[in-house]
């Protein structure tokens, strides 16, 4: 059976009354791509720092120095290096455990 429905302000509601004999109803909606918004990227506030205390600034830079400095820092040779034979089986067993756990429920 097809049913009219309007969506607003999260809600979808028929047009007309409707009795149903479950109290959960998984519908099939089609909805044109035009009414569709892409871009849902939630953006961070932005904040004046001078607004804040001077104890907080000096962090905020501390922060930002550090951040830097681990920018600027080579990584490990060892992170290009293939695993060894040792820690690919480690991995392995890892990949295994979670797999179980998953399996039995558990998070992993």
């Amino acid at each position: 059976m097809q049913v009219k429905a309007i969506y607003e302000n999260g809600r979808l509601e028929f047009t007309r009354p409707i009795q149903l004999k479950r109290d959960r109803l998984t519908l099939l909606v089609e909805v044109p791509d035009e009414d569709i918004v892409t871009d849902t990227a939630e953006t961070l506030p932005t904040y004046d720092l001078n607004a804040f205390p001077e104890e907080i600034r000096r962090e905020v830079a501390r922060m930002q120095a550090i951040n830097e400095m681990a920018s600027k820092m080579p990584l490990p040779a060892c992170v290009n290096e293939k695993d060894s034979g040792e820690q690919e089986q480690r991995t392995r067993a890892f990949e295994l455990r979670n797999a179980l756990r998953r399996e039995q429920g558990r998070p992993a």
